[in-house]
């Protein structure tokens, strides 16, 4: 029993590394996540009791399997049944990794591995951002996947990162290399040229002044925020001026009520929203707002955030459960800072850069809506247990 365990344990770790390159691999045929996610499912059915318990204190999940529930229901009306049993398909598998890893990490050393495992894969897709990066324009090639949702999953690292880093147990050279890392990832977001990506990385970097510095003030965090600052202000400097531009217009972009592009779509929804009678309450079937706006406009475009496609698919039944669930991590996390170390509120950032992330990214045929939980729930199950001694 214990090997089976060892080995769930080492393909979910695996699994979530390839989560990255998952996200820039747009294939219908095999690839390496697959492939590891069919022998995890394989593996896991032979340790059902271990692999797929749901305790007392795992609220998030219930919460999903209403959600789940509630969207499979949703094919009863969808306009476009296919498409919403596909959507399904890919939730029962996110729950599906969620419970598996969620079950077979209940220490710190291999939820830190989980962390370690997403940061190499975070890493690979810098490289192939970096490799395609093209000084005179912040367009990328598709080959090297979404921007928005590369710079996400980068941030999500560094917040992996800096959380690590709160631990005692490490030596000084390997804090260095893990800030080095933390400078790295910085990189890879300011040449990815999201503008998202660069309004969560200043949120990530005054989150960690705030909990390193200003609740914890010693000389040594005042020398390692200084640096941190310097050392992203020079970055930003060696940016071609196409990129500077672009960041520095961000505000503009929200006067205009632009987004990129995005705006007109939010606003055509919203408008429509409210005369759309009984598909406001029960939404028009899950995965179906391109079909939707399609039929709508003749235009076939993703919603571009997550909350109005939870809200047009699955209604406004579909869209408190989904509140709640989000909610129900948030709550993980306030219990856990509650009252502790302040240097832990760095970790109310699990939730609030997919939050910034739902506004402008197409969330709902994505695992990481699910994958999040895995760490806030873990970090939170620890921490009761008194596992997670930070400085």
């Amino acid at each position: 029993m214990n090997r089976k365990v060892n080995i769930l344990y080492y393909l979910s770790a695996l699994y979530i590394g390839l989560i990255p390159l998952e996200a820039i691999t747009v294939t219908e045929g095999m690839s390496y996540g697959r492939l590891v996610f069919y022998a995890l499912a394989a593996i896991s059915l032979l340790d059902l009791k271990n692999s797929f318990q749901v305790t007392a204190d795992m609220k998030h999940i219930k919460i999903l399997f209403v959600f789940m529930a509630y969207a499979a229901f949703t094919t009863l009306w969808s306009i476009d049944m296919a498409r919403t049993f596909d959507q399904l398909a890919k939730l029962v598998q996110y729950m599906m990794i969620t419970l598996v890893a969620t079950n077979h990490a209940q220490n710190w050393k291999r939820l830190r591995g989980y962390m370690l495992a997403y940061c190499l894969g975070c890493l690979y897709i810098g490289y192939l951002s970096l490799t395609n990066y093209d000084p005179q324009a912040y367009l990328r090639d598709d080959e090297a996947g979404n921007p928005n949702e590369n710079a996400f999953m980068i941030n999500y690292a560094i917040v992996f990162l800096f959380i690590i880093l709160n631990k005692d147990s490490m030596k000084n050279w390997m804090k260095c290399i893990f800030y080095g890392c933390i400078m790295l990832f910085s990189f890879f977001i300011f040449i990815l040229g999201s503008r998202n990506g660069f309004i969560m990385l200043i949120i990530t970097f005054i989150t960690f002044l705030y909990s390193s510095v200003f609740r914890r003030f010693n000389f040594r965090n005042v020398i390692i925020s200084i640096a941190l600052i310097v050392g992203l202000y020079y970055m930003f400097q060696t940016l071609p001026e196409t990129l500077i531009d672009r960041f520095l217009g961000i505000s503009n972009s929200i006067d205009d009520n632009d987004f990129g592009g995005r705006g007109d779509i939010w606003d055509l929804t919203l408008a429509y929203l409210p005369n759309a009678g009984l598909k406001l309450i029960f939404g028009c079937g899950w995965g179906t707002f391109v079909q939707f706006f399609g039929q709508m406009t003749g235009r076939y475009q993703g919603a571009h955030n997550f909350f109005l496609t939870v809200l047009t698919t699955v209604g406004i039944i579909g869209f408190i459960i989904v509140l709640y669930y989000l909610k129900t991590l948030y709550n993980y996390l306030k219990k856990m800072i509650s009252g502790k170390d302040k240097s832990l509120f760095i970790y109310y950032l699990l939730i609030i850069l997919p939050l910034v992330s739902m506004m402008t990214t197409n969330w709902e045929s994505r695992k990481w809506w699910f994958v999040i939980s895995i760490f806030i729930f873990l970090l939170y199950k620890n921490e009761r247990k008194g596992m997670l001694q930070c400085r």
